[in-house]
C-alpha cells in the first residue's frame, strides 16, 4: 500500500481507539506464557493465572468448532453415549492448541459445579444434550513433568490417581517390576474407576528419557510402549473411559536427540491403530483465539467494517499492484474475522513460522506473543495511529534489531537465518 494510500486509511480511527486489551496489557504487564499452555504446571498449582483459573480460562478460550466437537464427545461418552471417541490423539503445528485442549477438558471435569456455572460451558453442555456435566475421574500424565526414575510407573501414577491406594493396589506389583500390565488387568482398573479421563501430555518426551532406565535386558521406554499400546485397547473397550493423547508439541528439537525419530515413529504407530486424530483449531479460527486472549472488548463492529472497507477499497483501486487475492471478497471476510490484527501479520506468525521445523516450538511461541504485545502496550507517541496492527517495514524494522522479539531465542544457526525471520516479522 502506497503512502498516499496509507494516510487515507488513516481517516478511520485507530486500532487502540477502538479496541480494549486485556488489563494485563494495558498496564504492560503481558506475561508471553499465556500463549505456553503448560498442563504439568497447572496441576502443580504453578504457571500463568489464564491457565489455572477455570473462570478466567473459559473467559479467554473461544472454543472452536474442532475443541467444542471434542469436549462435546468426551461428557457424552462418560455421561454413557456411544457416539464419542474413547482415544483421541492431538496431532498439529505451533499454535494448534493441543495443549490447549487438554486444560480445557481438565477444567472442565475437574471442578465441574464450579465449571458449570461458566456461560461458556453451559452453552456446551446445552449442545451436548445434557442436563449437567457427567461426574469424572480424571488422571494426567505430562512427560515433561514426570520422573522417568521415579519407583512408580507410568501405569503406576495412572492408578493412583484414578482410584489412590485402592486401586494402585490392583497394579502394585506390575508397577514394582516395571513392566507392563496387560488390557485385562487395566481394564480392570477403568472399570473400577468408573467414567475417567486419561490426559497425556509430552510423551515422546517421556519415553526418550526412559530409555536411559534398565528393566532386565530392556528398558522403561520398550515397557511403556507396551503399556500405552495395552492402554488404548483398554480404553477402547471401556464404555465409560476417554483417552486424550499429545504425542509431542517439539518434534523438532526432540528428533535430533539420538533414538527419538524411531521412538516418535513407535509412538505413532501405536495410537495409530486405534486413534482418532483432532484438529481442535483450523483456518480462520485462530484469528478468534488470538483475540479473545489479547482483547476484553473489541469495540463497535462497525469501525471495524469502516477499517476494513477503507483497506478493501484501496486494494482494489491498485489493481495489479497487489495479488488478486486481496482484491477477493472472502479476503475482505478475513481481514473482518482478524480484525485489529492484518490477517496477514498472523499468517507470518502462525502459518509460516508455525509449520517451519527449523524455528523449534518454544521460540516460534515466544515471538509470536511478543510480537503480539508490542504494539498493543507501546506508547501512543511513538507510532502513528495506525488504523489496524499489521506488518510495518519502514517502521519495523528498527523494532524488530532493538526489540524483544530479537531476543526471544529466534534460532539461530547462521545470520541469514535471523535476518529471514526479521523480513517476515517486518515485511519485507
Amino acid at each position: 500500500m502506497s503512502n498516499q494510500h496509507r494516510r487515507d486509511a488513516y481517516a478511520t480511527r485507530a486500532w487502540r481507539q477502538v479496541v480494549t486489551p486485556h488489563e494485563d496489557i494495558r498496564r504492560g504487564r503481558f506475561d508471553a506464557s499465556v500463549f505456553a499452555a503448560d498442563l504439568g504446571e497447572v496441576i502443580a498449582g504453578r504457571g500463568a493465572v489464564d491457565y489455572r483459573d477455570p473462570a478466567v480460562f473459559f473467559n479467554k478460550t473461544y472454543l472452536t468448532a474442532g475443541l467444542s466437537d471434542l469436549l462435546t464427545g468426551v461428557v457424552r461418552r462418560l455421561a454413557g453415549h456411544k457416539d464419542g471417541e474413547p482415544v483421541v490423539q492431538m496431532q498439529t503445528p505451533f499454535g494448534g492448541g493441543k495443549t490447549h485442549t487438554l486444560l480445557a477438558i481438565y477444567h472442565l471435569l475437574n471442578d465441574p459445579k464450579r465449571s458449570a456455572n461458566l456461560a461458556p460451558v453451559k452453552k456446551l453442555i446445552a449442545d451436548a444434550e445434557l442436563k449437567a456435566i457427567p461426574n469424572a475421574r480424571v488422571a494426567c500424565l505430562v512427560g515433561t513433568a514426570m520422573d522417568v526414575a521415579s519407583d512408580r510407573t507410568m501405569w503406576g501414577d495412572l492408578a493412583h490417581q484414578l482410584g489412590g491406594a485402592s486401586l494402585y493396589k490392583l497394579i502394585a506389583e506390575a508397577d514394582k517390576a516395571k513392566t507392563a500390565p496387560g488390557t485385562n488387568l487395566l481394564g480392570e482398573v477403568l472399570e473400577k474407576a468408573g467414567p475417567c479421563v486419561i490426559l497425556m501430555d509430552e510423551i515422546l518426551v517421556y519415553l526418550v528419557n526412559a530409555g536411559n532406565i534398565g528393566v532386565g535386558d530392556a528398558t522403561l521406554r520398550g515397557s511403556t510402549l507396551s503399556f500405552l499400546q495395552q492402554l488404548t485397547i483398554a480404553v477402547s473397550n471401556c464404555p465409560h473411559a476417554v483417552l486424550v493423547a499429545t504425542l509431542t508439541s517439539q518434534v523438532s528439537e526432540w528428533l535430533e536427540t539420538e533414538g527419538a525419530e524411531r521412538v516418535y515413529k513407535s509412538l505413532e504407530k501405536v495410537f495409530g491403530r486405534i486413534e482418532k486424530v483432532k484438529l481442535p483449531v483450523e483456518g480462520m479460527e485462530i484469528y478468534e483465539v488470538i483475540r479473545r486472549r489479547l482483547f476484553e472488548d473489541l469495540g463497535d463492529e462497525q469501525e471495524h467494517e469502516r477499517t476494513v472497507d477503507a483497506y478493501y477499497g484501496k486494494y482494489r483501486a491498485l489493481g495489479d499492484d497487489v495479488s488478486q487475492a486481496v482484491k477477493e471478497p472472502a479476503y475482505k471476510q478475513n481481514m473482518l474475522a482478524a480484525y485489529p490484527f492484518h490477517p496477514e501479520l498472523l499468517t507470518t506468525l502462525y502459518e509460516r513460522w508455525g509449520f517451519d521445523a527449523r524455528f523449534p516450538t518454544d521460540a516460534r511461541r515466544a515471538a509470536a506473543a511478543r510480537v503480539c504485545r508490542e504494539r498493543p502496550v507501546q506508547p501512543q507517541g511513538q507510532r502513528a495511529p495506525d488504523p489496524i496492527v499489521q506488518r510495518q517495514p519502514w517502521r519495523q524494522r528498527d523494532s524488530w534489531r532493538t526489540s524483544q522479539v530479537r531476543r526471544e531465542r529466534v534460532p539461530q544457526r547462521g545470520r541469514q537465518r535471523h535476518r529471514r525471520a526479521g523480513c517476515q516479522v517486518a515485511g519485507h
